[in-house]
């Protein structure tokens, strides 16, 4: 079964700032987005503030916890400097309803970028995108 994906742009105002992000939706098989996926994303747009100020505050704690000697003082008074989103990305196959995450660059790990994965409403990790 090879992987495929749907994907589309969208301008979402995230933390203040309005940025073009990556709405990926993870396809198998013949390529079609699912009604769980399409629930998700419905989801996603119905509780965006919600959901980004978790993906904020998780990605805040992730910086002062794994990279504190890096922010210095542990005050992030410009979270842009260290992560900028750009990517939601959809799973298809999950046990978990509303299975997506919240990827983007990131200043100390060009390669890997960072994640916050959700499940049912709730962050379940942060770390490397390949958590995703």
């Amino acid at each position: 079964m090879s992987r495929l994906a749907e994907t589309m742009d969208e301008i979402i105002n995230i933390w203040g700032r309005e940025l073009n992000i990556k709405i990926i939706f993870e396809c198998y098989g013949e390529g079609t987005i699912t009604k769980v996926q399409s629930d998700t994303y419905d989801d996603f747009k119905k509780n965006k503030e919600e959901y980004l100020k978790k993906t904020y505050q998780a990605i805040v704690e992730y910086l002062k916890t794994n990279y504190a000697e890096m922010i210095g003082d542990g005050n992030i008074n410009n979270i842009f400097k260290y992560v900028v989103p750009r990517e939601i990305f959809i799973k298809q196959y999950t046990k978990d309803k509303k299975s997506f995450g919240i990827i983007c660059h990131f200043k100390f790990d060009r390669e890997n970028g960072i994640a916050v994965r959700f499940a049912n409403g709730e962050v379940k990790m942060v770390g490397p995108e390949q958590i995703m």
